[in-house]
């Protein structure tokens, strides 16, 4: 059997703006995509934090749908793996004989952890490794995390990929893989996919994939002038009409922060200052996912409900929408109806809930973790420790 190389997706469910995928397809050997459903995604159930967890898990399938489309295009095969990828790797390795490895690295706190276990696993099993970061605009390759200074310039620091460049051609294989062989019983094919959409159908604002992602950048930068009013609508009360609404193709990777500053480079029909302040929100998610890398294991606590004793009734009745507070009840319902709230929106609720007597703020990032489709734990973290100190520095939501 031919040696393989193979690009692991996680975080990054695209294939534009994708250095492994392109430096594993520059090798000219065979290449296969894998992906992996943790644990902590299949096993995502209905409980006191309500429904949303089953929109987190329809959009990832949605995602992983539409990457299999895009990867077909390429004549990459996807597998993905209803496991968790350590306990899957080394088998992975053996069977499809893989002698390389590509994958971002993930700024995620136990994503990290990961990723260092997995690194000496695949070192012991003398598989070659290649691994970028594509989370933020600046370059961590250029900039020390642990000393964040100015930029001489932005464009310093900005990924040098070409995302106009990086077209499908680009990708094409040299070779078919008909010699590709199935994976384990582990293995979850699009159908199964499929089937488990049908289950978790229902009406959605947000559609998982790049090709939604795409359009809905296209939308903003083009179609509809909202760039012009991006101060307006970041700020807007109203989350399916006044947001921008790019955080969710974001956070999980279907879009990159480069590919939406390309989008806005591109269009022409918004004033500078306009751009500039989604620029500003890009480079402050980039502040608090560093800030989040230096300080992880103070910055990254969250809790079960029950946890501690100083979990409150009146912490409870938050997260079930039954304050005395009838707006924040709106926001909290919201939520849970759609995974996502503006950033307004996200003050309004954790402004309350700061107000409460003895409540640990773990509990109100263990809500959002639940509840919110664009949930990262180093951005939304970041925002909620922001709120928490009151800080004249505005949240990062696009």
């Amino acid at each position: 059997m031919a040696k393989r190389k193979a690009v692991w997706f996680r975080h990054d469910l695209r294939t534009l703006d994708h250095p492994p995928l392109t430096e594993a397809l520059q090798t000219n050997e065979p290449v296969i995509a894998v992906a992996f459903i943790a644990s902590d995604i299949s096993a995502w159930r209905d409980d006191t934090f309500g429904q949303c967890n089953l929109i987190q898990q329809r959009f990832y399938y949605e995602a992983l749908l539409d990457l299999h489309l895009h990867l077909e295009q390429l004549n990459v095969p996807l597998i993905v793996i209803e496991s968790d990828p350590e306990d899957q790797w080394e088998a992975l390795i053996e069977q499809l004989n893989i002698d390389g490895v590509y994958f971002h690295d993930e700024p995620q706190p136990f994503n990290r952890q990961t990723t260092e276990t997995l690194t000496q696993q695949l070192k012991t099993s003398g598989v070659d490794i290649y691994s970028s970061f594509s989370k933020t605009l600046y370059n961590p390759g250029v900039t020390n995390t642990a000393q964040i200074k100015p930029p001489a310039s932005l464009r310093d620091l900005i990924y040098k990929a070409d995302v106009k460049k990086q077209t499908r051609k680009t990708f094409s294989p040299p070779h078919p893989q008909k010699d590709m062989v199935e994976a384990d019983a582990h293995n979850v094919s699009a159908q199964i996919l499929e089937q488990r959409l049908q289950c978790l159908a229902g009406p959605s604002e947000f559609i998982g994939g790049t090709t939604a992602g795409q359009a809905r950048l296209r939308a903003f930068t083009k179609e509809n002038g909202a760039l012009d009013h991006y101060v307006e609508m970041r700020e807007g009360i109203k989350p399916l009409d006044e947001s921008v609404k790019l955080s969710p193709w974001i956070s999980s990777g279907c879009l990159s922060p480069a590919m939406v500053y390309e989008a806005v480079q591109a269009s022409q029909t918004a004033p500078a200052k306009a751009k500039n302040s989604i620029y500003h929100d890009l480079l402050f998610r980039d502040h608090l996912i560093f800030q989040a890398m230096i300080y992880e294991e103070h910055a990254n606590s969250t809790i079960e409900p029950g946890a501690y004793c100083s979990i409150t009734k009146e912490a409870y009745r938050w997260a079930a929408g039954k304050t005395e507070n009838e707006e924040v009840n709106q926001i909290i319902q919201r939520i849970k109806e759609t995974g996502f709230a503006s950033s307004a929106e996200r003050k309004n609720i954790v402004d309350y809930f700061f107000s409460l007597p003895t409540v640990d703020r773990r509990f109100c990032g263990a809500f959002f973790a639940r509840n919110l489709i664009d949930y990262e734990a180093t951005v939304s973290t970041g925002n909620l420790l922001t709120i928490a100190a009151d800080a004249e520095t505005p949240t990062s939501t696009l």
